[in-house]
């Protein structure tokens, strides 16, 4: 995570801002679903030391619009998608928080079975 890059050749039909959080999940399941695999690299891993660090996002991601993200999500992609409440160690000074769990090779396989792919 932290670098994205797309080949735009396979984006027909990929519909961008249909989540305020986690649309980099949504993008990628909807490429997975249309049966075009993902590529990952650990070149340029970051260790993250903790969720919701000051700055980019956090200045406006409350525990609500996680919430709303997760539900939506899960919306979009129920065959894969289950929200879960997650402990919250650092961010909005601990406790729960919705989450989401997802089926990432069942992705590509529903795809795959779609006949979507390439």
């Amino acid at each position: 995570m932290r670098v994205l890059a797309y080949n735009l050749d396979f984006f027909d039909g990929i519909e961008l801002g249909r989540v305020k959080v986690m649309e980099d999940f949504d993008v990628n399941l909807q490429l997975l679903k249309k049966g075009l695999p993902s590529k990952i690299s650990y070149y340029y891993a970051q260790g993250q030391g903790s969720s919701n660090a000051a700055g980019g996002c956090s200045e406006w991601r409350t525990l609500e619009v996680q919430s709303q993200g997760a539900e939506r999500l899960k919306e979009l992609h129920p065959e894969v998608v289950e929200v879960v409440e997650k402990e919250t160690k650092t961010a909005w000074g601990g406790g729960t928080r919705k989450d989401v769990k997802v089926q990432w090779k069942r992705a590509l396989k529903l795809g795959a079975q779609n006949g979507e792919l390439f």
